[in-house]
């Protein structure tokens, strides 16, 4: 099923905001985006867990969130085919059918996250 979708990702310690507006496709647990040529995949395995992996030309990343866990995130560089472990903690993890709200910090730097989605219209 095709739908809008609107959001942000938002970095609560300097209040810098990449915001999302574009056609979403909702299938079963699956979400499935693209903005600026980078393809996001949202797959809900249940109410407390999901994973979002993007990818574009320059980077692949996976993050795998699991509502009040520290979990790890891979993120490939694919130039220079160089992988990175990011070590995330999620704070906490809202999904019903009309949104999802990830809290989450990404341990190294200290900095924490919120990604919002919606439906909308």
């Amino acid at each position: 099923m095709k739908v809008q979708i609107k959001g942000y990702i938002k970095n609560l310690n300097t209040n810098e905001k990449k915001d999302i507006s574009t056609n979403a496709i909702f299938d079963g647990n699956t979400i499935k985006y693209v903005i600026n040529n980078e393809k996001t995949n949202i797959n809900i395995l249940s109410t407390k867990e999901l994973i979002l992996e993007r990818k574009n030309e320059e980077i692949e990343q996976k993050i795998i969130f699991r509502d009040g866990k520290k979990t790890e995130s891979i993120y490939k560089m694919k130039e220079n085919n160089i992988n990175l472990i990011i070590q995330i903690e999620t704070k906490k993890i809202t999904i019903n059918d009309e949104k999802i709200i990830i809290n989450y910090k990404i341990i190294d730097s200290n900095d924490e996250y919120e990604y919002y989605i919606e439906k909308s219209g």
